[in-house]
């Protein structure tokens, strides 16, 4: 009689555990982003359809996120190109299997126009170089940067100049889109793709370089790669002599 009973105990108690699983947890997980397409420095939220569990969220840039207070969704603020990618998320309760998800967001760089009136293949300066007018536009992949290089040439004597893409980029074609200066053409691990670099060597004696943080936009005509600029703001250290450039520079 009492091994009867024990195995009646049992199998209540089997049967308990088996319908909680099966009734009061979640059979799975959903995770739904705002925009799953945004643009450079839109406010991207992802949230998770389930309340008040433990979450676990991992993505691309070294993203991490643990939340033991119940909130189901994450924030990324004027989010970056670099974190395009997988987010994961992983949610779990007590006494229930875990539950996973993922959800790709794709960044896409900023569009925009010059604000100023452009004649290709033409550069001014206010610096008191000559203006420039270019005889060949060339791209290449510069091992040494790892990187695209838009070059413009005159003649021997005159300005040249320079646009190195971001080495994230390496050798591949640049997207178009709003790209922001650097000062130097040497890029740190931690700038995004949209990030590039401007050079004015005149006459072996004059080194122009961009200041950081102003809007170039890159563009294709035909096929050919283009870049417009309007009052970009470069100087030389070693003179000390600084000033604006404008212009529009076409890949021939």
């Amino acid at each position: 009689m009492k091994k009867l009973y024990f195995l009646f105990i049992a199998t209540l108690c089997f049967g308990c555990q088996k319908s909680k699983e099966g009734t009061g947890c979640p059979a799975g997980l959903r995770l739904t982003p705002n925009d799953s397409t945004p643009v450079v420095g839109d406010t991207v939220v992802i949230y998770a359809n389930h309340l008040n569990m433990d979450y676990n969220w991992s993505g691309p840039d070294n993203f991490f996120y643990q939340s033991y207070t119940g909130s189901n969704g994450i924030t990324l603020a004027g989010i970056q190109l670099k974190q395009s990618g997988w987010y994961y998320c992983t949610a779990s309760e007590v006494d229930c299997p875990a539950v996973t998800d993922s959800v790709y967001i794709r960044v896409k760089y900023a569009q925009g126009t010059p604000s100023c009136s452009l004649t290709n293949n033409q550069v001014t300066s206010t610096t008191g170089i000559p203006d420039f007018s270019a005889v060949t536009v060339t791209k290449t992949y510069d091992l040494s940067y790892n990187a695209i290089v838009l070059h413009a040439f005159q003649a021997v004597g005159a300005p040249e100049y320079d646009f190195v893409f971001n080495s994230y980029n390496g050798n591949t074609e640049p997207q178009d889109g709003i790209y922001y200066t650097t000062s130097i053409p040497s890029f740190e691990p931690d700038q995004d793709a949209d990030v590039i670099n401007m050079a004015c060597n005149f006459d072996g004696f004059y080194y122009f370089q961009s200041n950081p943080g102003q809007k170039v936009y890159v563009s294709h005509v035909n096929g050919k790669l283009r870049i417009s600029f309007c009052s970009i703001e470069a100087g030389d250290t070693d003179s000390g002599v600084s000033g604006q450039f404008t212009g529009e520079l076409t890949e021939q």
